[in-house]
């Protein structure tokens, strides 16, 4: 693609050899693809802690907010009752 744009020329496909070599066989543990999945998989990990703490946050202020509008309705609710408030059973 690249000879297609004009950028290289007499470009040739490398001998199978060497495209074998340096070639971890199949059923052998490739430290380098474990270091890239485990650091892409450790981003993750903290983007969602990030994503999820900023949802805590979002609700626990909202829950903050109702538990003072609740106390404030509950405070003129005493104001407006005359005497005891009784409770039925």
């Amino acid at each position: 693609m690249l000879s297609w744009a004009g950028l290289v020329r007499d470009l040739r496909e490398p001998p199978k050899h060497i495209l074998k070599e340096n070639l971890i066989a199949d059923g052998n543990f490739d430290q380098g693809m474990f270091q890239a999945y485990w650091a892409k998989a450790a981003q993750k990990l903290t983007d969602t802690q990030k994503a999820a703490g900023e949802l805590y946050d979002e609700k626990k202020k909202a829950m903050d907010e109702f538990v003072v509008t609740t106390k404030e309705q509950a405070k003129t609710l005493a104001l407006m009752t005359k005497g005891p408030v009784k409770i039925k059973d």
